[in-house]
């Protein structure tokens, strides 16, 4: 009889899952670009995810599109209202101050375009350690790949470099600003989801084809599960059919 032996542990189930920290999707100055194109068409008014998308060139259920809305967001240019098909943008205050604002050498616009800049929670973490004091890319990669918590993904960490420092660049923040960010807004590790013995964390990661339902604070947003369609490019959000509205992919 043929003896029998255990099957290999598959090496992806042997790696710690991990995803790297939500970052802006583009640049600040990119977003602001976007956020004047939402204003060339709705002024102060809000408008349905579908439609701001199309006034950036995106299609009603592109990922593009609620990314790009999603980093609108996180610089504090946008807010959002209401949940799935009845969800609604609007430009923020700062978003006005900054698109409304065209006189020349404007204190309180370049004031608004360096709070922009470092609302982004992944922003303020990287201002807090180096400020303008960066140290190479081969060095902050290294950093961020290997010592940061959460670690980036290798297929991230260059975008992030580039969109922080491009956004650094543009919004020229005074070197003496002082960011504190709070111990519940830092990001922790992932349990290794060994599925296995006392304690342990099975760990879901969204995949495209999936069924998903969002119950953010317990309450059901979906009336049906939705097909998961496409996936951000640093894994955080998550796109579903039919609806044009984003989740985080967060355990």
């Amino acid at each position: 009889m043929p003896e029998k032996t255990k099957a290999a542990q598959p090496e992806s189930e042997k790696r710690k899952r991990m995803r790297s920290p939500a970052y802006p999707y583009v640049n600040l100055e990119t977003a602001i670009k976007r956020a004047k194109e939402f204003y060339d068409k709705e002024q102060r008014n809000a408008a349905a995810l579908k439609v701001a998308v199309k006034h950036w060139g995106y299609e009603e259920k592109s990922s593009g599109g609620a990314q790009t809305a999603a980093a609108l967001i996180s610089f504090g240019l946008m807010q959002d209202e209401g949940t799935g098909e009845k969800r609604k943008l609007k430009l923020t205050d700062t978003a006005l101050r900054i698109v409304l604002d065209n006189r020349a050498d404007s204190e309180e616009r370049a004031q608004a375009i360096r709070t922009a800049a470092l609302t982004p929670k992944i922003h303020r973490q990287i201002w807090k350690n180096w400020r303008n004091d960066l140290p190479s890319d081969d060095n902050l990669k290294h950093t961020l790949q290997l010592d940061w918590k959460p670690p980036f993904n290798p297929a991230a960490v260059d975008g992030f470099i580039k969109e922080y420092k491009d956004t650094i660049a543009f919004a020229k923040p005074d070197p003496s600003i002082t960011i504190s960010v709070d111990e519940d807004e830092s990001d922790t590790d992932e349990e290794e989801d060994t599925g296995r013995g006392k304690g342990s964390v099975q760990s879901y990661r969204p995949k495209i084809g999936d069924y998903v339902q969002w119950a953010p604070r317990g309450v059901l947003q979906f009336r049906d599960p939705k097909c998961i369609t496409g996936l951000s490019h640093d894994g955080a959000y998550a796109f579903v059919e039919a609806i044009g509205q984003d989740f985080r992919s967060e355990s």
